[in-house]
């Protein structure tokens, strides 16, 4: 008998530590289930959080996109007028040097990519499990390497073309006629009269190039235009998330 209760109790025994060790491991499960969630939510806060700077520097992005976009067409409209003047008789002067100077006034799209960079610096963009954001970040940050190469092109042709009309011109004559310290023209008839003493100067060929370059490229406003499509897009899915 005495046998038989000892091997009852040790099965007891053997039954209650089984199922300690059971409970405890469960206990285990549950706090690194408990910790992996809350790793994960962690990580998806920052991760909203970066894509939410993204965002904010898109906005101010898009604000200078659509200001450049109107200038160029602006400029790009000019030249257009301008090229007919030129093709004609007798080439509007004044309308040549309006549209070489909207021209020769550069612009080079600067976007605020310090959100972006923050995120590849963070390893989290790897973590970035929304297809459509991800394909939305991609597009966005290569169509600005596509506009940077273009207004890098455009902007160098230009001081090209610049470099070499000033290096063989004198501007002084014509700008004797202007009111340089308020921006205006002193006596527009006298100014003129300038235009028309200067023709050669105005006329030439570097001028000619600017203004035919300047007609036709329209590259970067499709590219300003697509980064404000892209870019509103992204913002309006960022805004969306949980």
């Amino acid at each position: 008998m005495k046998g038989s209760k000892s091997a009852f109790a040790a099965g007891r025994y053997f039954k209650y530590a089984v199922g300690e060790i059971f409970l405890v491991v469960i206990g285990i499960l549950i706090a690194l289930s408990i910790n992996n969630w809350n790793t994960k939510r962690q990580q998806q806060i920052e991760l909203k959080g970066y894509l939410e700077k993204i965002a904010s520097n898109m906005e101010q992005d898009i604000t200078l996109a659509e200001e450049y976009a109107i200038k160029r067409d602006s400029s790009n409209q000019l030249c257009s007028q301008a090229v007919k003047s030129l093709l004609g008789e007798e080439p509007n002067l004044g309308l040549v040097m309006r549209a070489a100077s909207s021209v020769i006034m550069e612009f080079y799209f600067v976007a605020d990519k310090s959100g972006f960079e923050a995120l590849k610096t963070s390893g989290y963009i790897g973590k970035l499990k929304d297809a459509r954001l991800d394909s939305l970040l991609s597009k966005y940050y290569f169509t600005l390497e596509k506009l940077e190469r273009e207004e890098i092109s455009y902007n160098t042709f230009i001081e090209s073309m610049e470099a070499s009309w000033l290096k063989e011109t004198s501007l002084l004559p014509i700008m004797s006629a202007l009111d340089i310290q308020n921006g205006g023209i002193n006596d527009p008839e006298a100014f003129i009269k300038t235009l028309e003493n200067n023709r050669d100067i105005i006329l030439a060929r570097p001028i000619e190039a600017v203004i035919v370059r300047g007609s036709s490229e329209t590259l970067p406003q499709a590219y300003y235009r697509e980064l404000i499509q892209i870019g509103s897009a992204f913002i309006e899915e960022v805004k969306q998330l949980n």
